[in-house]
């Protein structure tokens, strides 16, 4: 009877060792699967957002209405991404980045103005103006869009 008892008090640290590793890749696990699920919202948010700034730049470098065709509808796309990820946007730069994009949408009035501008013989001081205010619009997106990767990055803890 002793011998048993001896024996079972041996087998069990090694079965709390068993059991202990198990729970420990158990949550080892689940802190890889949510992982996983944040590095994936945080890339789509981030891949609508650069998006955005590719057709942005397209447009700045010239005014077509095949390119205001295509920012119009990245810039809803954005927008609804930004929707769908602002729990994992800081509040600041949420805030931010909805101001910029309800300004996008002057951008966007600003470059069809420009297209049917130049259509038209006008003082170069009011297109000179349009542009210089789509510009600062654009600079500050990509500002924001830099200091949000950053954050991103530290979030995933990447680099």
């Amino acid at each position: 009877m002793v011998t048993v008892i001896v024996s079972l008090i041996g087998i069990i640290p090694t079965i709390l060792l068993l059991f202990w590793g198990w729970k420990s890749e158990l949550k080892k696990e689940r802190a890889l699967k949510y992982y996983d699920l944040q590095f994936e919202q945080y890339n789509k948010l981030w891949n609508d957002l650069v998006e955005l700034q590719i057709i942005a730049g397209d447009l700045w470098e010239k005014a077509q209405s095949s390119k205001m065709k295509n920012f119009i509808s990245q810039l809803k796309r954005t927008k609804n991404s930004i929707r769908k990820y602002s729990l994992i946007i800081e509040e600041n730069d949420y805030q931010e980045l909805i101001k910029i994009l309800n300004s996008f949408e002057n951008y966007q009035v600003g470059k069809e103005k420009l297209i049917k501008l130049r259509n038209i013989n006008l003082p170069n001081e009011i297109i000179s103006e349009i542009i210089k205010n789509n510009k600062q619009l654009k600079e500050k997106y990509d500002e924001l869009l830099t200091k949000i990767r950053k954050k991103l990055k530290k979030q995933l803890k990447v680099g």
